[in-house]
């Protein structure tokens, strides 16, 4: 023991001296805190060995004494567990508090002790620390000190804020107040105004007990408040390296807390915050504001009532700020943001007092001539005192009257019931008779519009005020809001009905009825402009209504039926008031808005009758049939009515009163050549309403179905009906899809009726519009994706025979003359009955099936481009029919489930879809076959031939040799099977859904395309220079199809052989494969065609093409590869087909696979962008520029930066060839590529400045304004290198 005093005495002599080193002192402090922690010292030892120090002269070594002993209670808290030595420790450093040079160290201490788990100081303790700690005058401390010292009492006062106040013999409240005063620092003012908040708070629970507390917090208030409230404002900008996160707002949100903390402070702190209000100052307007609308809800209602009148005028001068007279146009941004502020505020004083059951400011402001009297006035024509411009005037009083409104549902009860009669009754205020001036109209309408206007205001802020599940639930689950009461006169007509939790007050049924009759009036004057009498309005009977016309079986009253007959005659027709028609649309558009708010809540529609919301149903149906234009705002809003009206319970009516008009007008059939279809509205409105959430979604798909037949046959050769056929199918597929499991039924129903349809046209010579065909596959495959097993089975079996009979007519279409020498089977009319699969028609001759088809084709008229042509050739129509039942069969094939494709016929179904993917005219037809043909490959069942065996098979009906034959010979030339660019893109097209499975057999083939790439060496021939059969580079880059003409390779430049063509396809094949995009008019996805997705298929698939081509890519720069006295540029056209090959992988790739692979192939990109360019190698612009994109990310990659360096030269080069080629688009990404160079280090950049400077000149005159911004922009980086 004599050994380790003796050890400790000269650590802590070592450590005090006044030239011991930092690092000295850290390794001390260290080997101290061990001998403690290990028992080997206590603490109590260690004050003793400090004695002398803490009394010696220096300040500095008294310091670094006191220093120590914190440092070690910090660093070991089990040290003071014991609770004689906790004792001990408190009575130390309570006692050194008072010696200045020794607070730092005390503070650290005391700190040490509150942070311990372990240690639990009592009362007692705490007090005599936070006692001696009042004592110290904090204020004066450096600002370390200071947060401590703060942060000592914070904790305190949590731990033992009572009977800190009790025991404590120094008044907490002074002391806290002395520490916080004249502070500065955001970190210490943050702890300051919690502090002050903490204490005022502890002191009012300790009150009632404590008579010393109430005297103190009496007595020492209003220095709190002066010494606090002195920030207010905050004005504070953080540093630029704001480390700590302190904002502005964050101080003035606990300066806000402090001074709203308790009711006392209101006396003080409300007059001075109406002072702010009148300051020029906008931040302390702002924040006044915000701290009025706070300290209602800290203060309560009590506190605030001798201070409401003076609040509600200075809150009334900032709300009716914009609308000032003398406002200057500069200061009207400023007024209107201070008067949204003060509108929050106006609401949060409303519900804060509601809360506590306060309706007093309501009242005063309802009272108040200034706000209800002149938005009043305005409305009727009155002079106001206030703005020259009335709109301004009463938009500026309607956002006061929406936040009172807002407040509260009491509030919004209020409101209304003050508001709505007066305004309901000048929106419903008749127009000027047809005697009186044009100028006499105009105001009406104005005085309409803004009457409408601050109604829509107010009830939507009722809604709010109703708010949550009182405003959104049904009718349905609040049984106890119907309890309405109704008053009557001697005549039985209601004068208000209060429904309890009604926002309104009783008041929609007015405001209602004024929207109706207002809209009815307007519709009145329009349409008997002479006073004369007209078509009736929706909902009301007259005496000429004809016989109700059941649709579906669902009209159900004279409304209904009256709107059905005048939707499809009267949809789109236009105005007669010329220049009113804009403010006669904005009036039309605040009627719907205001009957949406009031309709789609049940909080306001529950108050009215049924009869009365017919009538608003039947006011937005008519509101709908008037639109002029599918995207008007109109239209749109009342659609959005509709929807909402569905999801409030009132899906009932919608339902009888509705859907059948809609149905109706959507689905009007014509049966001569008229105006064009003009049921897109209702369409919209249909598919809106059926939302997968919807009650109504169901109705509205099988009565699609029940019409879809009709539909289908009436399309032909008409215009209005394709558009309408086409437009239910498009939602169908894209609005109604993907289908629930309970609506299979209806989905096999679509699906069947499509299928059979279309069959039964081609057995009837009927060619369907083109849009229709591919609507009605679309509609097909969505349809068949959701029936279960059974119906498909049933439709895979009508699906399949109508394949195998176009596959064995297509040889006789496609031959020449194949219609005009052979006679009929098939009758005009005639086809399977619907619902049952057809039947092989193998007595048949197949001349005679097609020779009736093109004589019924031959006599079908035409319209106008969009049915048959009459001089088309027998032989087109032909495969036009064939290629429509091609198309809509083969869309229901590549929906079937894996269990459901026939086990027995599955080869069979292949070798057909491949054959009509290979003899249909290229098109939306042809892809369908291939789609259907990868999705029967990717569900291929286990029970049927081989995969391997099914593989050759297909090859085979492309016309592409097996592996077998070209591995005899690679590099040779390709056996002569027939290829054709279409047996390419089938390949890849079967081959992406073999790859999505994860077939084995599939990733084999890959060669192929490789192997007939590199057959093609020295085959590319350009005329011009060397052949007849050139094309120039311009053609070539400005002819480039884009990846939605594909999946076959578009028409490519003339000059082009089907060489070329076959060169592109082949390359293209390594796109296809891995895209995601959907190209064509089928999806061969997992939810759309049920195809077996495993995972990373893309990843294998780019991996094993990868290794392929880097391979003969890498065998191709051998020198037993070179071809002897070449240019270089032919040299480079040698590989530059599995360059391009190398190019179409990295488009269709996901980025996130290939990016790793970047910096590898950078030296094949650039050869890439360097041979690409040449004519004939490239027919996709959008690979180069995909490579270009490329190359750039691996410029601004860290890591592919480093493999950027050694190719420095090489890559300007080659992006300097780019700056000079035809397209704009390369053009551009080459100097954006250039820009990005300059990332690189300056030596590598500099040797080549010169070059790039001299390129740039002429792209600063290019004639492309985008590429001139992008090379000034260039130059100025590279000018500045």
């Amino acid at each position: 023991m004599a050994g380790d005093s003796q050890q400790l005495s000269f650590q802590v002599a070592l450590y005090v001296d006044q030239d011991a080193a930092t690092e000295n002192q850290m390794q001390i402090l260290q080997a101290i805190a061990w001998s403690v922690q290990e028992g080997d010292v206590n603490l109590k030892d260690l004050i003793t060995e400090l004695g002398v120090s803490l009394v010696s002269d220096s300040d500095i070594e008294r310091s670094r004494a006191a220093q120590l002993l914190g440092q070690v209670i910090s660093m070991v808290p089990g040290s003071v567990q014991s609770e004689p030595i906790r004792e001990h420790v408190v009575q130390f450093l309570s006692s050194r508090l008072s010696d200045w040079p020794s607070v730092h160290g005390c503070l650290t201490g005391i700190a040490g002790l509150q942070a311990a788990e372990a240690v639990q100081l009592a009362p007692t303790q705490t007090a005599k620390l936070v006692k001696a700690l009042l004592e110290v005058q904090i204020t004066t401390l450096p600002q370390a000190d200071r947060m401590l010292a703060l942060t000592i009492l914070h904790i305190a006062l949590q731990k033992h804020g009572t009977e800190l106040v009790v025991t404590t013999e120094v008044d907490m409240l002074q002391g806290v107040i002395a520490s916080i005063d004249g502070e500065k620092d955001p970190r210490c003012l943050m702890l300051s105004f919690q502090l002050a908040q903490q204490t005022v708070r502890i002191y009012e629970q300790a009150a009632p007990q404590v008579c010393a507390a109430q005297h103190s917090l009496d007595a020492n208030k209003e220095e709190l408040v002066d010494v606090v409230a002195c920030y207010f404002p905050i004005s504070f900008s953080p540093p630029p390296n704001n480390v700590h996160g302190i904002t502005r707002q964050d101080l003035a949100a606990a300066l806000q807390d402090a001074l709203t903390c308790t009711p006392l402070f209101a006396p003080l702190f409300i007059p001075m915050l109406l002072e702010k209000l009148s300051s020029n100052l906008r931040q302390a307007k702002l924040d006044a504001l915000v701290a009025l609308t706070a300290a209602a809800e800290g203060y309560g209602p009590a506190a605030l009532q001798p201070h409401l009148s003076t609040m509600w005028v200075a809150v009334r001068a900032e709300l009716l700020a914009p609308a000032a007279p003398a406002l200057l146009p500069a200061d009207l941004a400023s007024a209107q943001q201070a008067a949204e502020k003060a509108a929050e505020c106006l609401t949060g004083l409303i519900t804060a007092q509601s809360r506590q059951g306060s309706d007093s400011l309501v009242n005063l402001v309802l009272a108040d001539q200034q706000v209800c009297g002149d938005l009043l006035g305005c409305l009727s024509g009155v002079k106001q005192r206030g703005s020259e411009d009335p709109t301004l005037q009463v938009e500026t009083l309607t956002k006061v009257a929406a936040a009172v409104a807002a407040g509260s549902l009491p509030a919004s009860q209020m409101t209304c019931k003050h508001l709505l009669p007066p305004l309901a009754a000048a929106a419903s205020h008749s127009p000027p008779s047809t005697g009186q001036q044009h100028q006499e109209h105009k105001p009406h309408q104005t005085q309409q519009q803004l009457a409408l206007s601050v109604i829509l205001a107010i009830v939507t802020a009722a809604v709010k005020a109703a708010g949550g599940a009182g405003a959104t639930s049904s009718p349905e689950a609040m049984p106890n809001r119907r309890l309405c009461s109704r008053k009557q006169d001697a005549g039985g007509h209601d004068h208000a009905r209060e429904c309890e939790g009604d926002p309104m007050g009783g008041t929609g049924a007015a405001v209602l009825e004024a929207v109706i009759g207002s809209q009815r009036l307007q519709d009145h004057s329009s349409a008997n402009p002479g006073g004369g009498g007209g078509a009736t309005m929706p909902g009301r009977q007259s005496d000429g209504d004809a016989e109700m016309h059941d649709s579906a079986g669902w009209m159900q009253g004279n409304s209904s039926q009256q709107l059905a007959r005048e939707m499809p005659s009267s949809n789109g027709t236009e105005h007669t008031n010329g220049g009113d028609d804009s403010e006669e649309d904005a009036v039309q558009l605040l009627q719907l808005q205001v009957l949406t708010e009031l309709v789609s809540f049940p909080a306001t529609s529950s108050p009215l009758s049924s009869q009365e919301l017919q009538e608003a149903l039947a006011l937005v149906l008519e509101c709908l049939r008037g639109s002029s234009s599918n995207g008007s705002a109109a239209a749109m809003q009342a659609i959005s009515a509709l929807t909402k009206m569905a999801g409030a319970g009132h899906a009932k009516l919608l339902e009888q009163r509705a859907l059948a008009p809609l149905l109706t007008s959507a689905t009007n059939i014509s049966s001569g050549q008229g105006a064009p279809w003009r049921g897109g509205l209702p369409l919209q409105a249909l598919a809106a309403l059926a939302t997968p959430a919807s009650h109504l979604r169901l109705h509205i798909l099988s009565s699609i179905q029940n019409l879809l037949p009709a539909m289908l046959a009436a399309s032909i050769s008409n215009e209005h009906n394709e558009q309408m056929l086409a437009a239910m199918l498009h939602v169908i597929s894209h609005s109604l899809a993907p289908f629930a499991e309970e609506e299979s039924t209806a989905a096999g129903s679509i699906g069947l009726d499509l299928v059979t349809g279309v069959a039964q046209l081609t057995l009837a010579g009927q060619v369907a519009a083109k849009e229709v065909s591919m609507a009605c596959a679309q509609a097909v495959q969505a349809a068949v994706a959701a029936c279960d097993a059974s119906q498909q089975l049933h439709i895979c079996q009508i699906a399949c025979t109508q394949l195998h009979q176009t596959c064995r007519q297509l040889p006789h279409a496609s031959a020449p003359n194949s219609a005009s020498h052979a006679s009929s089977s098939l009758h005009p009319g005639t086809g399977p009955p619907q619902g049952k699969p057809q039947q092989p028609l193998a007595t048949s001759q197949p001349s005679e099936h097609v020779d009736s088809i093109a004589a019924q084709a031959s006599a079908m008229p035409s319209s106008s481009g969009h049915g048959m042509e009459y001089n088309m050739h027998s032989a087109q129509q032909v495969l036009q029919l064939l290629a429509q039942s091609a198309m809509v069969s083969a869309a229901a094939v590549a929906a079937l489930c894996a269990a459901v494709v026939p086990h027995d016929r599955a080869m069979p179904l292949l070798k057909c879809l491949v054959k009509l993917a290979m003899g249909l005219p290229e098109g939306s037809s042809q892809h369908a076959c291939m789609i259907a043909a990868a999705a029967v490959v990717n569900k291929w069942p286990p029970g049927s031939f081989p995969l391997d065996d099914v593989m050759a098979c297909m090859l085979k009906l492309v016309g592409i040799p097996d592996l077998a034959q070209v591995s005899a010979n690679p590099s040779g030339p390709w056996p002569d099977n027939g290829v054709n660019p279409q047996s390419f893109t089938c390949l890849a097209t079967i081959l992406k859904g073999a790859c999505m499975a994860g077939h084995k057999a599939a990733l084999p083939l890959i060669a192929l395309p490789l192997s007939y790439l590199q057959s093609l060496e020295g085959q590319i021939t350009m005329s011009g220079s060397a052949s007849a059969n050139a094309v120039d580079a311009a053609q070539l880059t400005n002819a480039i199809p884009t990846h939605a003409s594909r999946p076959h390779q578009a028409a490519l430049p003339s000059g082009y052989r089907a060489g070329d063509q076959c060169c592109q396809a082949a390359a293209a094949v390594f796109e296809l494969v891995p895209s995601t995009k959907v190209v064509g008019v089928l999806s061969l996805s997992k939810d759309m065609a049920h195809v077996i997705v495993k995972p990373l298929w893309q990843q294998r698939f780019y991996t094993a093409a990868l290794q392929h081509l880097d391979k003969l890519l890498t065998e191709s720069e051998s020198p037993a590869s070179q071809t002897p006295d070449l240019p270089s540029s032919q040299g480079h056209g040698q590989k530059g087909r599995l360059l391009l090959a190398l190019a179409y992988l990295l488009k269709g790739t996901p980025a996130k696979i290939s990016r790793a692979d970047l910096s590898r192939l950078l030296r094949w990109l650039l050869m890439a962008l360097e041979t690409l360019q040449q004519p004939g190698l490239c027919a996709d612009k959008f690979v180069m520029a995909h490579l270009l994109e490329l190359v750039k990310s691996t410029i601004e990659d860290p890591t592919g930066r480093a493999t950027v360096e050694p190719e420095v030269q090489r890559v300007i080069s080659t992006l300097i060839c780019l700056t000079c080629c035809k397209d704009c688009d390369l053009r551009q990404g080459s100097l954006q590529c250039l820009v990005a160079m300059m990332d690189l280090p300056y030596h590598l950049l500099h040797p080549l400045r010169k070059q790039v400077l001299a390129a740039l000149a002429s792209s600063i005159d290019d004639n492309k304004r985008r590429v001139r911004q992008e090379a000034v922009r260039c130059l100025k980086v590279w000018s500045s290198t």
